[in-house]
């Protein structure tokens, strides 16, 4: 019977360590900068742009009005921040405590943007 208790509550401590580890992260910005070259960085608006972060299956989503593109990421932990890495899309974004978030996305120009993150 013992054994029968065991197995119930590390089952259910299992299930409900993966339904956290899936449930994703919505991250907006709170603060955007558009870079170019000759011209430095400018400030840009935010609000058209968010993403959302799913640690358990290691993927990315960014969002637009049109609809969200899901890329696989690589998710590495150092001290209380987690770089993530998107292999071949010219894109990286850190997480840290208290839901902080940043990102950096490149192409013709470089967008620095900084915010929150709320889920999971």
């Amino acid at each position: 019977m013992r054994k029968l208790i065991g197995l119930i509550i590390v089952s259910a401590l299992l299930a409900s360590g993966s339904a956290t580890a899936q449930q994703a992260l919505t991250c907006a910005a709170t603060e955007l900068f558009v870079c170019n070259v000759g011209i430095g960085c400018l400030a840009g608006e935010t609000g058209a742009t968010w993403v959302n972060v799913y640690p358990g299956s290691k993927e990315y989503e960014r969002c637009d009005a049109k609809g969200c593109d899901r890329y696989p990421a690589a998710f590495v932990t150092v001290g209380a921040f987690t770089n993530i890495e998107l292999a071949g899309r010219g894109a990286f974004a850190k997480l840290g405590p208290e839901g902080f978030f940043s990102e950096v996305v490149t192409a013709t120009m470089t967008i620095v943007s900084y915010g929150k993150c709320k889920g999971g």
